[in-house]
């Protein structure tokens, strides 16, 4: 029986396992570390420290909701005596006054204050406010009121403030909701020639004088003619032009925009005359004015900025015909 003996040595050998195939020793990579346990008294101190900074953060967040009591304080102004803009602590500065008067700030921005109306002076703090105008030796009484709360008050058409500091000759950001307010305010002012039987070569102008203690935003110049299109150059000009304002010359007829308010304070003429071939100033546009339409000179979003004490103002040349309706309406505003 060799042929068994051998098929059991085989069968054994198949079965034997080799010496790399021996099991691996036991990991402790199943093992859970030993739980340690803290004491409660170690870390209630911690709780209470939480529990009393939810405390304080609670009362601070009430103090913010709720309203303070305002400040209210007298002060005299004047053209040299001030009022330096203090919050006391509050979020609002408003002031009032029985007269009427000019309040400049020391940046140089103006702006007008009605009799016994709370008008809004949140201006950035240290501020120096004062009347200008107003005799020292009859100095105004002003009440100030620091207050959580707004009060209600005039429409105040620069009052943004940008890069820290209220609009003013060279921090200008104007829009049309601030157009309207100046309306409101009488300070908004339009300039006509109405219609006008056209002669060859119409031209008109507005300027203000280097004298001219306001600033002034340019917003609208309206243009027609009705007999044929033509192209109309409008120029920036830094005199007047004296063929304009010469011989033949008639004036605008200049109103403020609000029903009954003040006369224009920046001394601006305003004059229009036919026959003018030669444009002065510094071009800005050409614009296309279409047979019988009526077309708005200035692009869109597009105002025209001139500092106060600097002469300058805008003029139109249009080469009409002897024939047709021509007219020219120029709308601005002064602060």
């Amino acid at each position: 029986m060799p042929e068994f003996g051998e098929f059991f040595k085989r069968q054994k050998a198949i079965v034997a396992p080799a010496a790399d195939m021996q099991p691996s020793t036991p990991t402790p990579a199943l093992d859970q570390p030993a739980i340690q346990v803290v004491e409660i008294g170690i870390i209630k101190p911690l709780f209470d420290e939480l529990a009393l900074l939810n405390k304080h953060v609670d009362l601070l967040v009430k103090d913010l909701l709720k309203s303070r009591t305002l400040v209210d304080q007298n002060v005299q102004m004047s053209d040299s005596i001030g009022y330096l803009v203090n919050y006391q602590e509050r979020k609002f500065v408003f002031l009032s006054s029985t007269t009427a008067f000019t309040l400049a700030l020391s940046n140089g921005a103006t702006y007008p204050v009605e009799a016994n109306v709370w008008f809004n002076a949140s201006f950035p703090r240290g501020t120096i406010l004062t009347a200008d105008g107003q005799s020292d030796a009859a100095p105004l009484m002003v009440l100030i009121r620091c207050t959580d709360e707004p009060m209600i008050s005039t429409p105040n058409p620069v009052s943004q403030i940008v890069n820290g500091l209220p609009i003013s000759a060279t921090n200008p950001e104007i829009n049309i909701a601030n157009f309207q307010a100046m309306i409101l305010l009488g300070q908004g002012f339009n300039a006509s020639t109405g219609k006008v039987v056209a002669a060859a070569d119409m031209a008109g102008q507005v300027f203000f004088p280097s004298t001219n203690p306001k600033n002034i935003l340019i917003e609208s110049i309206r243009l027609t003619y009705t007999n044929a299109n033509q192209a109309a150059q409008l120029q920036y000009i830094t005199a007047a032009d004296a063929n304009i304002s010469g011989a033949g010359s008639a004036n605008m007829t200049i109103e403020n925009l609000l029903l009954g308010g003040a006369a224009s304070a920046a001394g601006a003429t305003a004059n229009y005359n036919g026959g003018i071939v030669a444009a002065e100033g510094s071009p800005l546009d050409l614009v296309n004015i279409q047979n019988s339409n009526t077309i708005e000179a200035l692009s869109e979003g597009l105002m025209l900025f001139l500092p106060k004490l600097t002469a300058g103002g805008i003029a139109v040349y249009v080469p009409t015909t002897a024939a047709g309706s021509w007219a020219m309406t120029v709308r601005w505003s002064e602060f």
